[in-house]
This record gives C-alpha cells, structure tokens and sequence, in this order.
C-alpha cells in the first residue's frame, strides 16, 4: 500500500510519510518475512541436469 488513500488532513497527522519511505518499510517487511517454500524432489533434480551440463561446457571451453 504505496499510495496514500486518505485525507489529507489524516496523511499530516501521522507525519506525513512519502511513498519512498512507505516503500522502503515495505520492501524491509518483505524481506523479513519471505519465507521461500523447498524445492521438489522433481526440482532439485532438473537443477541438478542443468548443473551437470553447464559444468561439461565448461570443461569443454
């Protein structure tokens, strides 16, 4: 919730906070509290091929 929605006169009485500082609470809350769900078996496996093949090009160069 970026934007301010209410009056005016609200907006100064809480101190009249701009978007960049709402902004940057925001994204401190986001980080904080982002949890990143595991992977699947399925995935860990893809990402495993895709290592693999990256590191035989890698070789090959």
């Amino acid at each position: 919730h970026l934007a301010e929605r209410g009056s005016w006169e609200g907006w100064d009485r809480a101190g009249r906070e701009g978007m960049t500082g709402r902004a940057q609470a925001e994204a401190e809350w986001l980080l904080a509290e982002h949890e990143v769900p595991p992977l699947t078996e399925d995935q860990e496996r893809e990402l495993d091929v895709i290592m693999q093949e990256a590191e035989s090009e890698l070789v090959k160069e």
